[in-house]
């Protein structure tokens, strides 16, 4: 991807105990540590995709330790809940700056 916001499906695969391998883009970079919790590659380097998957196929210790790290680097600020309760927090103030209704 050359541009992402923060998927879900990175957060999922964190909390599943999964490395995780994505280009350095957008909010993926907030959660996962190069090197700790999976690997981060330039958009469009397939190369370099190509390298980090096959280092993780070849080193199964290396894809449990980081996978335990990516899971222990969840924490709450990530939870679905604590996001989903944050974006509302902010699409209502946002409203109320505008001179809109209240949303409760």
């Amino acid at each position: 991807s050359l541009w992402e916001g923060l998927p879900i499906s990175v957060l999922e695969a964190m909390a599943s105990a999964k490395p995780v391998i994505s280009t350095h883009t957008g909010g993926v970079r907030e959660v996962i540590v190069e090197g700790e919790s999976g690997f981060l590659v330039p958009p469009g380097d397939m190369n370099k995709i190509s390298e980090r998957l096959t280092v993780l196929l070849k080193d199964k210790s290396l894809r449990i330790q980081m996978g335990q790290n990516a899971r222990d680097g969840l924490d709450f600020t990530f939870a679905l809940t604590n996001m989903i309760s944050k974006t509302e927090n902010l699409y209502e103030d946002l409203i109320k700056r505008k001179g809109g209704i209240d949303a409760n």
